[in-house]
């Protein structure tokens, strides 16, 4: 099972688009893995870069938004488990 890190700050987290009691978290393109695709993925964590400080629970992918699904939100700090990219997200397990 993996999860999803994707950086980003918590005031533009706050501007995701928001429907039907789910968040939607919107992607230039395709994910190039199939991961994000299947019910492998448990979890989205925002990271502002040192530390993780919000996790969602993973929904799936919306095809006609081009964007991850999730809900559930759950403030959290921890440090990050990994280095995450400025741009787009990574796979963490």
């Amino acid at each position: 099972m993996s999860d999803i890190l994707i950086r980003t700050t918590p005031e533009k987290l706050k501007h995701k688009m928001y429907k039907d009691d789910e968040f939607y978290w919107t992607l230039q393109g395709e994910p190039r893995r199939m991961t994000i695709y299947d019910e492998d993925v448990s979890k989205i964590m925002f990271t502002d870069g040192t530390n993780v400080f919000a996790e969602y629970t993973y929904m799936g992918w919306d095809s006609s938004e081009r964007a991850i699904v999730f809900n559930e939100y759950r403030k959290v700090n921890y440090p990050q488990p990994k280095v995450a990219p400025t741009r787009g997200f990574t796979y963490v397990g």
